[in-house]
């Protein structure tokens, strides 16, 4: 991305997050206030909270942002370390105010009285996935077709489909009516829930630098994330569709057909995970890195204490060619000339019996 660019999609991104946050803690701020005592206007107060805490991370961020001249080559021009604690603030707030909402106000509001009806709410709502769009482009700086700007892409493609779905199915709390208690508290339970799961997706940009080292985070954030979405979110949610579908004979959402999708791609992930294409530590200097550079750090990393472990492993796994074998004993030969023949005029039998 050009340096311009980027300046201008980061101002734009923050004017319209700040602008939209303004904007929802007001009509929640109605909603809550009128016709309570003055003691509620203590949501004000903690609008501001959140208000200066977006405000700080942004500005934050920006003074911390490493300038590309003089930055080293193997520096992060893109670390969002403040970006989940701006997120963690607003959910810790938006939380209590969904709740308070849902359980006292929404099945009272009638949309033939004023403006400030069930639809609005909604509506108001619909800010949380687009104000969490706009919190990550004010914060980062990826380059373009870079790994880490795949994984921005896809990973709040994914957190705005959730966030959508939450308010969704916070639809069915208008009409208490038409369902149980216990089946009104699980439906709000899970979606005020399904607010703070995003803070695991920015715990991966914080933590995994994305080097072309290939080197990741021990700590998969990313695997906590896909796993709180399909065991908090979409199983749920995919559960409570077809209670009220079954047992109510209420309309239920298309998002129903996303929930099954986003459990079978959950578990295909999972299954990634803990297969093949799992991440590898190095035994040398502790650290990890993704499958496909762990052969190659450990070249560079310590070749004569590691050589042993990238043969012993391509031939647990049965794909060790005669080529590479040829190639691992011409590394051995180039650090120990006396422990084996020329790798060249070996033959494949005393390769073999080599290995």
């Amino acid at each position: 991305m050009a340096p311009k660019t980027g300046i201008y999609r980061r101002i734009a991104a923050r004017v319209f997050a700040i602008g939209l946050l303004i904007l929802q803690g007001a009509v929640l701020d109605y909603y809550l206030i009128v016709e309570e005592s003055s003691s509620w206007f203590a949501w004000i107060v903690t609008d501001a909270i959140i208000l200066f805490t977006w405000v700080f991370t942004m500005w934050i961020s920006q003074r911390n942002r490493p300038r590309r001249k003089f930055a080293k080559p193997s520096e992060s021009m893109d670390e969002i370390k403040f970006a989940y604690l701006a997120w963690i603030v607003y959910a810790a707030h938006l939380v209590p105010q969904v709740a308070t909402l849902f359980k006292r106000k929404a099945s009272l509001l009638e949309e033939k009285r004023h403006i400030f009806g069930p639809n609005m709410l909604k509506m108001n709502l619909c800010l949380t996935p687009m104000l969490f769009l706009f919190l990550i482009y004010a914060h980062h700086d990826a380059k373009s077709h870079s790994r880490r700007k795949y994984y921005l892409e896809k990973m709040t493609a994914a957190v705005t489909l959730d966030l959508f779905d939450s308010v969704e199915m916070l639809e069915y709390l208008f009409d208490k009516d038409k369902i149980t208690v216990e089946l009104e508290n699980a439906i709000l339970a899970f979606s005020c829930m399904n607010i703070f799961l995003p803070t695991f997706a920015l715990f991966e940009l914080k933590y995994n630098k994305f080097h072309d080292s290939g080197e990741i985070s021990p700590i998969s954030f990313k695997f906590i994330y896909i796993c709180s979405f399909m065991f908090f979110v979409n199983v749920p949610f995919l559960v409570l569709r077809l209670i009220l579908w079954h047992e109510h004979q209420l309309d239920v959402s298309v998002l129903l057909a996303k929930n099954a999708l986003a459990i079978v791609m959950g578990i295909i992930e999972i299954m990634e995970f803990f297969g093949e294409q799992r991440p590898r530590r190095c035994e040398v200097c502790s650290k990890t890195f993704a499958k496909v550079f762990f052969k190659s750090h450990l070249k560079t990393c310590s070749p004569e204490g590691n050589r042993e472990i990238i043969v012993q492993g391509e031939t647990r796994n049965g794909i060790l060619e005669p080529n590479s074998l040829q190639e691992s004993l011409k590394l051995n030969n180039t650090m120990h000339n006396d422990s084996f023949p020329v790798a060249d005029k070996i033959s494949q039998t005393t390769l073999k019996t080599y290995v």
